[in-house]
């Protein structure tokens, strides 16, 4: 899962905006910040700590909680600036229908992950699970028409009519019916190769039909659209802020910030082996400070409200 790992809020405190006077003061670039944001979105599921110069460390230790806390809320006002800016998110929606064929089509459509959620909680039928379970499968066969290269995507066709010419002779009676499935296989393959529009929709039907879904055009272009939004919704950055935002504010309740350290050797440590072998994450928090820590936690719950 592409999670936004210790969410903006983690980091901003201590690596965020040159260009605010607060934190000017802790000699930071916003190509730092960047950075951060860059590294924050691409990490994956599992929780990091920010890289923060020596230099900014010392003089954020040497604030007061008055001033820590107005550079927190300023780095998060910085941090939202860069992630929902028009360019910044133009580029990761780019970025997210070449890697992985996912499109904003602005449809509300249910993920299996939610659709699994409400067959458990009993909020719909096993018949209505099984239907969008159906439309699903369709969807993912179609979307690949409009995805795969034409070449492949021809060739994958011809695969498939051989396929289906086999089971309309040994199993006629199979479901889907083979016949009509040989029928729309044969319709997009007979296409010209210079139609690529026509014959990536005509393939779209053919795919749609042969994992159960409809044969109608515009159904199965739907239906392809569907899924497209389904894979955008997966990796779009207001699903990783969603996700980073939640986990953080999970984290920051679970710190204790009154937890009593002492030297050891030539470091410090935690007296409570509970927090000593508490997360980078959680340790983080505890060096941020508790009244920081918690301005972050309201505005990170504010911003969550909008993402809604």
């Amino acid at each position: 899962m592409r999670g936004l790992a210790v969410v903006v809020c983690l980091w901003i405190a201590m690596s965020a905006m040159a260009w605010e006077e607060t934190l000017t003061q802790l000699g930071i670039t916003r190509q730092q910040v960047e950075s951060n944001v860059q590294s924050a979105l691409a990490s994956g599921g599992g929780m990091m700590t920010p890289r923060v110069p020596k230099e900014a460390v010392a003089a954020y230790k040497g604030m007061g909680d008055p001033d820590k806390v107005k550079v927190v809320k300023d780095g998060i006002a910085a941090a939202r600036t860069i992630v929902m800016s028009e360019a910044f998110r133009k580029a990761d929606d780019e970025q997210i229908r070449r890697q992985y064929g996912g499109i904003d089509h602005g449809l509300r459509v249910m993920s299996a992950d939610e659709l699994n959620r409400q067959l458990s909680a009993r909020k719909i039928t096993s018949a209505a699970y099984e239907q969008a379970t159906l439309r699903m499968r369709a969807g993912a066969a179609a979307e690949r028409a409009y995805r795969d290269y034409t070449d492949s995507l021809r060739s994958s066709l011809e695969g498939d009519l051989r396929s289906a010419e086999y089971i309309a002779k040994q199993m006629p009676d199979e479901k889907p019916d083979p016949k009509q499935r040989m029928a729309l296989l044969k319709a997009a393959l007979a296409l010209a190769r210079g139609n690529e529009a026509d014959f990536r929709r005509a393939a779209a039907v053919a795919l749609s039909f042969g994992a159960g879904g409809p044969a109608d055009p515009a159904d199965a272009e739907l239906a392809a659209k569907e899924e497209q939004q389904r894979i955008y919704n997966q990796f779009s950055i207001n699903g990783k802020l969603r996700e980073g935002l939640t986990k953080f504010i999970e984290v920051a309740g679970q710190v204790n910030f009154a937890a009593a350290t002492a030297p050891k050797g030539n470091r410090v440590v935690f007296v409570d082996p509970a927090m000593e072998r508490a997360t980078p994450a959680h340790k983080f928090l505890y060096r941020l400070g508790k009244a920081p820590t918690l301005a972050a936690v309201a505005e990170a719950k504010a911003w969550l409200a909008e993402l809604r």
